[in-house]
């Protein structure tokens, strides 16, 4: 035991260690970003060469979806190029100045189809690859991407910008772009699982495809794991207590909507129950979800139970002492 404050050397708190990083997890942090690259590069080009070669599967996944339009493949493609080029940077100086002229590239894209949106007027950018046929579903703009999507490529771009900040006041900002990011491709996924339209496809705007949703869910775990100090995923990799609290989260919110949005389309169905009953139902399966997560049983910790262990002895020995002392009187 140490003299400050009767802790022992290398802990944080009262027979708490300092959480160490968990080697597995830190090396699947490394494969991630180049992973998110190599998964974007190859979807993103099947879906050009399905315009191309007007192969249908390639350009929507199925008949029935909309199709992921040439302009976001090209957008996909650029931040993968971004993302690629950070993690092989180093100190090069004209690799990270590439790098983020392709991420300027994707919020430009993005900003672009977002003002078509916002002036309602086109700015003549959606088929300057591929001109797109009448009567294509979901698109009542011909060859111009979701304006989820065009969000969607602002955040990203300036996500990827942000890859080399220096200061620590950009953390809270990144992490948010790319959190962002996740809830919009999650939302979209969880539309198309659970067939509710509204979820990937807003007014009379193009809807999101599948594929397009699923490729923001990899991008953005990519460009957190490129830069896992700024982005808070250090704690993920943490073999203590807030490290397990952490990924049991992590689990529950990407889980939780899945598993709650097919009991409430289902009960609806089969009519169950009214939308009241529906919210409550939501509120209800969120607080469990947080609860168990959080009361689930933590790690033990060994530096802990010797600490505890050895306090015992010493106060037992202390009480056969004052025993003895007192025998002897």
């Amino acid at each position: 035991m140490s003299k400050a404050g009767g802790r022992s050397p290398g802990l944080d708190g009262p027979g708490c260690p300092r959480e160490g990083p968990a080697s597995a997890l830190i090396g699947w942090i490394g494969i991630v970003p180049r992973a998110a690259c190599a998964i974007t590069v190859v979807t993103a080009a099947a879906v050009l060469v399905g315009w191309w070669l007007d192969v249908q599967t390639l350009k929507s996944v199925h008949p029935t979806f909309v199709t992921m339009k040439a302009n976001t493949a090209l957008a996909f493609l650029a931040a993968a190029a971004s993302l690629w080029l950070h993690c092989r940077a180093g100190s090069r100086l004209w690799t990270r100045r590439l790098s983020r002229a392709c991420a300027s590239g994707v919020a430009v894209v993005g900003l672009l189809t977002f003002l078509e949106y916002a002036l309602n007027r086109p700015l003549h950018i959606d088929q300057i690859l591929f001109r797109e046929g009448p009567g294509a579903v979901g698109t009542p703009h011909l060859g111009r991407m979701a304006i989820t999507t065009a969000i969607c490529f602002v955040l990203v771009g300036s996500a990827l910008w942000l890859l080399d900040a220096k200061a620590r006041r950009v953390r809270r900002i990144f992490s948010a772009l790319v959190v962002l990011i996740a809830l919009f491709g999650q939302l979209v996924v969880l539309g198309y699982v659970l067939g509710v339209g509204y979820l990937y496809g807003v007014g009379a705007t193009t809807e999101v495809a599948l594929h397009t949703a699923l490729l923001f869910l990899v991008l953005s775990a990519g460009v957190l794991c490129a830069r896992p100090e700024l982005s808070g995923v250090e704690l993920l990799t943490s073999a203590g207590a807030g490290g397990a609290m952490a990924r049991r989260l992590i689990l529950a919110a990407f889980g939780a909507p899945f598993v709650l949005g097919w009991v409430i389309v289902e009960g609806r169905k089969l009519g169950l129950y009214d939308s009241a009953f529906e919210s409550s139902l939501l509120v209800i399966g969120c607080i469990v979800s947080a609860a168990r997560s959080a009361v689930s049983p933590w790690p033990r910790c060994p530096v802990h139970d010797g600490v505890h262990d050895k306090d015992e002895g010493d106060r037992s020995d202390v009480v056969r002492a004052r025993s003895g002392v007192a025998r002897e009187r």
